[in-house]
């Protein structure tokens, strides 16, 4: 069977999903993760993706990692969906605990069904401009 499709990957600080439509609002949006010294600590993140063109049951793996791959992943989550229909677009929040970044730099977080590869998204981890890493305040 061929892998899911995935429609859209969006990172944001939480969710909410409406208990009688069923629909996701997304809150705090972002595509970068910025802070004062690294390791950098956040308390979590959400990554709503949206997926069609499924067959039955499809084993999803999401995973952040370094974008060399020289690190073992900042987190990693396992977990499944069934389509009734491959027309059917299927939405996932994933929300992590507390997530440790090491070092500044670029991230992936990448998107697996079946153990094929089907999305992928840059997560920027950055200090403030004009800041480096062994500044002191006073």
């Amino acid at each position: 069977m061929p892998a899911p499709v995935c429609l859209a990957m969006v990172v944001c600080d939480s969710f909410y999903k409406d208990p009688f439509t069923g629909k996701h609002t997304l809150i705090g949006t972002f595509s970068g993760l910025m802070g004062t010294e690294f390791p950098l600590t956040h308390p979590h993140i959400t990554i709503n993706v949206a997926l069609t063109d499924g067959h039955g049951r499809s084993v999803l793996r999401l995973e952040m990692v370094d974008v060399d791959e020289e690190r073992e992943a900042v987190f990693n989550f396992d977990g499944t969906v069934t389509f009734a229909h491959p027309r059917d677009v299927v939405k996932i929040c994933f929300k992590t605990p507390a997530v440790s970044v090491p070092e500044a730099g670029e991230y992936r977080l990448r998107l697996f069904a079946d153990g094929e590869f089907i999305m992928e998204r840059t997560i920027l981890a950055t200090l403030p401009e004009g800041f480096a890493d062994d500044d002191e305040f006073e």
